[in-house]
């Protein structure tokens, strides 16, 4: 199986905290059909990724799409030259099983505190 990423968008001005914020999504496409979307941001000042979004289509999933997404969140954020990639969830029965595989990436969970 091969996923191809053929779109990579910057994400609208009013989304980003300045204009000069580099931030992309990008779209997964499997036999000519969409399969999934990524999105994450990259921080300058703190030589950071944040994954803000995984999904795979419904007609997609359990095929891996995640995974390939996943893996290319992680390629684009090492070619940055990010020191730390961080994933924000609710952990909820909702989220469990995007948990699970982001556990399964290596991921640590931190407690942290909302307000």
């Amino acid at each position: 199986m091969t996923v191809s990423f053929v779109v990579d968008l910057g994400w609208p001005p009013a989304f980003s905290k300045t204009q000069n914020e580099p931030e992309s999504i990008w779209l997964a496409v499997l036999e000519r059909a969409l399969a999934g979307f990524g999105g994450l941001r990259l921080d300058p000042d703190d030589w950071m990724g944040a994954i803000y979004i995984i999904a795979a289509s419904p007609d997609h999933q359990r095929k891996r799409i995640s995974k390939a997404l996943m893996r290319h969140a992680e390629d684009k954020i090492d070619a940055f030259g990010a020191k730390m990639i961080m994933i924000e969830i609710i952990r909820d029965s909702g989220h469990e099983g995007a948990c699970h595989a982001y556990e399964a990436f290596a991921f640590e969970r931190w407690p942290v505190a909302g307000y």
